[in-house]
């Protein structure tokens, strides 16, 4: 697949599914003695949880989360039943590492409501973004320059706390190796991206 800066997994959509399994990897950091980083302590709250989702592959780690934190659906089977909507992301954050952001595909999120949510959560929790639909459905990866910049720019208010940026490509859009080669070429060095090839005709060895 292509990537620019760091190592990604293509996210793929068997035909006739309304669900997708997502994963950020993210490589460990190397601590003294050549141990790895770990999810998270035992001294966090709920932190063997949170150590079991982040279980590590092929000398990667594996980050299992939900798709959003917010839904009233949640409690009662997760949230305590009278947990407020604002403590949500601070008790998520204290059982799983990581939680996809879905309504950034409609409307971005100001810079000061990105780093409100950063400081709910512990240093090692990460965002995974979902880009723009002006990007990935409109445009289809063209002519988007300006959009992928105002996205980066605003996303760097989470900081450390950004994972990776998910380009959910719709559907119906068929394999366009150029569109995808100059897009990626636009990704700023160190930049994750994560790519949802939902078309099977990019499921060809040259796109990966």
């Amino acid at each position: 697949m292509a990537t620019r800066g760091s190592l990604q997994i293509p996210i793929l959509r068997p035909k006739h599914s309304s669900s997708c399994c997502r994963a950020q990897l993210a490589r460990p950091t190397p601590k003294a003695g050549g141990q790895s980083e770990r999810a998270a302590s035992e001294e966090e709250p709920a932190g063997r949880a949170r150590e079991e989702s982040g279980a590590a592959v092929s000398g990667l780690r594996l980050l299992a989360g939900t798709s959003g934190f917010s839904y009233k659906e949640g409690k009662g089977p997760f949230y305590p039943e009278k947990l407020s909507a604002k403590g949500m992301l601070a008790y998520y954050a204290g059982r799983l590492p990581i939680v996809e952001i879905n309504n950034t595909f409609y409307r971005l999120p100001k810079p000061d409501v990105l780093a409100g949510w950063r400081a709910q959560v512990p240093p090692t929790f990460r965002f995974a973004i979902k880009a723009a639909r002006r990007i990935t459905h409109l445009k289809r990866l063209k002519d988007c320059a300006g959009e992928l910049g105002y996205l980066l720019e605003t996303l760097a208010a989470l900081g450390p706390a950004l994972g990776s940026v998910l380009f959910q490509l719709p559907p119906f859009f068929k394999r366009d190796l150029p569109a995808l080669q100059a897009f990626v070429a636009l990704l700023p060095e160190g930049a994750k991206a994560a790519f949802e090839f939902r078309h099977d005709s990019w499921l060809e060895p040259e796109v990966f």
